[in-house]
């Protein structure tokens, strides 16, 4: 995370119940780890705010993000935080270059600068000309790439990875690995 992760995340179902507590100092990396079912896909869809909390709280970078009992919850746009998982869900419609600027260009980003920073990311990720394809034109490894470069691109203060490189190669999930770490 570049921002302190302070979350007591509970969630409850018909058939399910989760009660994590995870602190994460700036700049730290934290690994879960634990079998199918265990809840930690839950737990990262609470903090990146795709699942509503039914208790507890989430503060990205001292800053509460969602809270059961103030009934707070801060839209996922708005968190800092990004959750990638396993499928790229890339918007069908848009190109590669206008996937990756779509953050940006949310965030108030010129078209012009988003476009430069995709292309840019693009380059990083191994992708570099192919700005102009539709997601059903790349593989599946290209697409989940893809999703990286746009994860990335939208600088979050906290990356919440969800089994993201299980699509790729193993040199080139290598190869995206190295680029997270950096």
């Amino acid at each position: 995370t570049g921002a302190e992760l302070d979350a007591h995340v509970v969630v409850r179902r018909r058939d399910f119940g989760l009660h994590a507590q995870l602190h994460v100092g700036a700049g730290e990396v934290v690994a879960l780890m634990g079998p199918s079912g265990a809840g930690k896909s839950t737990l990262l869809s609470a903090i990146a705010g795709l699942t509503r909390l039914s208790g507890g709280h989430v503060r990205i970078g001292g800053h509460e993000v969602a809270s059961a009992a103030r009934h707070a919850h801060l839209r996922p746009a708005l968190r800092g935080a990004v959750l990638l998982g396993q499928n790229a869900r890339l918007l069908p419609h848009l190109s590669a270059r206008e996937n990756v600027a779509f953050g940006l260009r949310a965030r108030g980003v010129s078209r012009k600068l988003a476009v430069a920073e995709a292309d840019d990311w693009l380059w990083r990720v191994g992708l570099p000309g192919s700005g102009d394809h539709t997601p059903a034109e790349l593989s599946g490894g290209q697409q989940q790439r893809i999703a990286v470069a746009r994860a990335l691109a939208t600088a979050p203060r906290v990356l919440l990875l969800d089994e993201p490189l299980t699509a790729l190669d193993p040199e080139t999930a290598a190869d995206v690995r190295a680029m997270l770490h950096e």
